[in-house]
């Protein structure tokens, strides 16, 4: 069992870089755990944010998109 949690090291913005090394590397039938997996623009994006700081936070990606992707994983 694996537990992967949510951090700037373990989370990318948007899209993998192809040439970044795995974040964990498994077997088969090993199974992982993502406790506590990050909203869009690395969880800055939570109930009550206000269309300023959404605004904000989609400037600063620079169009790397707002989704949170965890790894690689190999």
């Amino acid at each position: 069992m694996h537990v992967v949690p949510s951090t700037k090291e373990t989370v990318q913005l948007g899209v993998y870089d192809a040439n970044l090394a795995p974040i964990l590397t498994i077997d088969s039938g090993d199974v992982i755990s993502f406790p506590d997996t990050w909203s869009d623009f690395l969880n800055e994006m939570q109930p009550g944010v206000t269309i300023d700081t959404a605004g904000e936070a989609a400037r600063q990606q620079s169009g790397q998109g707002p989704h949170s992707i965890i790894g690689p994983i190999a």
